[in-house]
């Protein structure tokens, strides 16, 4: 008898040790860091353009794209949505010439308006429980840069239902948040903490007429346990995306990009404030470690780049070549040499990308593992 009280004694314990920690630590839901263990990386093979002095530009941004899969293809699996036949038949044959076996290769066909999947993909968050779900933020950029030549306003609504879709065909669940948020605009630690650009304030303002408080509000509804760090973009960068200036490649390491005085006063100032500002964040009870990375110079009229927009997959890290700054890509390479010693670093020319004011981590978007 004796026995029996023991035993229930130390079940009502242990049930309610578990019911007190889950009381004062509920299970947190993380978006899973880019360096950590991705399922797949997807990438927009954009059908051609009804205007044909666009034409030239799209084909060397889809030569990009080959020379993304083919340079990761092996360490992570890689899914390419297309639009059409020509644009299924085009991926197949440039993969091919590069001996990349296309039974490893899967194309989904979905319309979609425009390369930059990064923006309009789905943002992970892997559960305590080992599932997962995907968030679908509104994809939507105020301002003019989505009117064309003509003066109408682009909404690419078919970027904005890819989320749902993939969703679907995935099995996964989706969750749609009335707020604007790019992909490019958020970064994750893997644990803790998310750095999201102070943008959003003025998109969501625009959109939903929020105040940035009702604004932080939703946004700490949709991530209760993490803590939210909110910095200023670049100046004169039109995007306003932190993917442009910082990447984390650890849970308690991030790299932040640097101006000299004389090539961008202005963000050489902001870029200094905005690391000054993650030291000051812990992992684990210890500071995060803030390196820096030169940026690539730019000109008066136009962005330069960033070494900070690159592609994690499994090993493999694409770092983004400019042609332009051969000096800054060997000191990027020789960084992230020494932050991520195992991993197989390589270049990705980018300059096409760049005059469209993105890079790699644009045209690409994860699927963390939910392990």
């Amino acid at each position: 008898m004796k026995i029996k009280y023991l035993f229930g004694g130390c079940l009502f314990l242990a049930v309610l040790g578990i019911y007190l920690f889950l009381k004062l630590k509920p299970p947190t839901s993380v978006i899973p860091g880019e360096f950590e263990k991705q399922e797949a990386i997807l990438v927009a093979y954009e059908k051609l353009p009804p205007n044909q002095a666009d034409l030239e530009l799209l084909e060397n941004q889809r030569s990009t794209l080959i020379d993304i899969i083919a340079a990761c293809h092996t360490t992570v699996d890689i899914k390419v949505l297309v639009a059409d036949k020509e644009s299924h038949d085009s991926a197949k044959t440039h993969l091919a010439s590069r001996n990349v076996i296309l039974d490893r290769i899967e194309f989904i066909h979905q319309e979609f308006d425009s390369i930059w999947i990064r923006d309009y993909g789905p943002i992970q968050l892997n559960t305590p429980f080992g599932t997962r779900a995907w968030l679908d933020f509104d994809y939507h950029m105020p301002g003019d840069s989505w009117i064309n030549d003509e003066g109408i306003r682009q909404q690419r609504s078919l970027d904005d239902n890819i989320p749902t879709y993939l969703a679907k065909r995935q099995g996964v669940e989706v969750q749609s948040v009335d707020l604007v948020l790019h992909g490019g605009a958020i970064a994750s630690n893997g644990a803790n903490i998310l750095v999201i650009s102070k943008a959003i304030f003025d998109w969501n303002q625009e959109r939903y007429q929020l105040s940035p408080e009702q604004t932080r509000a939703k946004l700490t509804n949709c991530f209760p346990n993490l803590h939210i760090e909110y910095v200023a973009p670049l100046a004169h960068e039109p995007t306003k995306h932190v993917d442009m200036f910082l990447v984390f490649t650890s849970r308690n390491t991030v790299v932040v990009g640097s101006y000299s005085p004389q090539m961008d006063y202005l963000n050489h100032l902001r870029l200094n404030g905005v690391a000054r500002q993650l030291s000051r964040l812990t992992v684990d009870g210890k500071p995060i470690i803030v390196e820096r990375i030169f940026m690539p110079p730019h000109g008066k009229q136009s962005f330069g780049g960033s070494y900070t927009n690159i592609v994690f997959a499994n090993g493999t890290l694409l770092v983004p070549d400019y042609g332009v700054d051969s000096d800054g890509l060997a000191q990027a390479i020789t960084l992230y040499n020494r932050l991520l010693p195992n991993w197989n670093i390589r270049p990705i020319y980018s300059g096409d990308l760049v005059v469209a004011e993105g890079a790699l981590h644009c045209v690409t978007a994860n699927i963390p593992s939910s392990k």
